[in-house]
Order: structure tokens, then sequence, then C-alpha cells
């Protein structure tokens, strides 16, 4: 074999090993955040995430006390960097606990052929409670991925696919080349 078919092999080979890091790439992106991002499971707990996830409201008493809360944690989630106003609380967090345990970075992403699981640690013990609904609670995941939460972490795959290859990022301009335009000659 010549040099160029051996280099071609060898690319094919790099390829098929980074192919076979995806699913725990896609797991680190949803629980871990990529790139400098925040974890995707995060949106969980932000603002506006009943309508993203489709959750049920709060019952108006239940809302009510959660506004009562939100100066107790005003201190706590300004040292956090977020911020909190009277009452805007997202669905899920009250004590601040449960967010702090999905967020906090402390899970296990195991790899089982090819899929990438991960394991929530140290979660209070109510967090069943919103995963499975409960009498007059309803179901509230704080970790099943919606559509968009599975197109943010394909996108963050694809990146990586991109940074891997090489390929994609922004395009060299130089005295010859102008992005999105044809190659020009002098």
């Amino acid at each position: 074999m010549n040099a160029e078919t051996l280099a071609a092999l060898a690319k094919i080979e790099r390829v098929a090993e980074m192919l076979q890091e995806l699913p725990t790439v896609a797991a680190n992106a949803y629980a871990n955040g990529a790139h400098g991002a925040a974890p995707i499971v995060d949106r969980h707990f932000t603002a506006g995430n009943q309508e993203r996830y489709g959750w049920s409201p709060l019952s108006k008493a239940y809302a009510r006390e959660k506004a009562g809360q939100t100066k107790s944690l005003k201190a706590g989630a300004k040292a956090l960097g977020r911020v909190v106003s009277r009452g805007n609380l997202p669905i899920l967090v009250a004590s601040g606990k449960l967010r702090a345990a999905v967020t906090a970075r402390t899970h296990q992403i195991i790899r089982e052929g090819d899929v990438a699981k991960v394991i929530f640690a140290e979660l209070p013990a109510y967090a069943l409670y919103h995963q499975d609904g409960a009498g007059h609670l309803p179901k509230r995941s704080p970790f099943e991925p919606n559509a968009e939460d599975i197109d943010r972490t394909a996108a963050a795959v694809q990146r990586y696919i991109d940074a891997q290859l090489g390929t994609g990022g922004p395009v060299a301009v130089s005295a010859d080349t102008v992005p999105g335009r044809a190659r020009t000659t002098g």
C-alpha cells in the first residue's frame, strides 16, 4: 500500500473510534455541558420550563407559597449568578436542592454497548415524585429530554464531530478567498 492509502485508512480508523464515543459525548453534553455551555438538563430548572416541557401549572395555593419562598432564595441564586425576582421561580425550583443535585456534575455516565446512561447521584428523596408523579403532584421529570433538548444534544455532538475532523467552524479568509463567495483567482 502506498502512503496515501495508509493515511486514508488511519483516518477511517480514527473516525471509527470517534463514532464509538458519540453516546458518551451526547450524555456529557446533556448532563455536564459541552464547550463551556451549561448542561442541557439545566433547562428543566430555568424560566419557561413549564411551556418547554408541557408541564401542568402549579396549583394556586402552591404558587402563592412558592412566591413567598423567593425572598429566601434570592441570596443563594445571586451567589450562583442567577436572577430571581418575586414569584418567577421556575417549576421544579423551590429550595434549589433538586436543581443543585442535577446540575452538580456528581453523577456517573455509564456506557452499555451503544448507549450511554446518566446516573444522577445525591438526589433529594422527592426527586422520584417529580419524575413519576404522585397523588396530586403531576409528573414533571427533572431528567427526561424533550425534542428541543435532543436537538441541542445532537448539535453538541455535531460540534464534537466537526472538532475531531477539523471541519466546520470559521472559514479562513485570505487575499483569494472570501466566505460565501466563489474562490477568486488573480
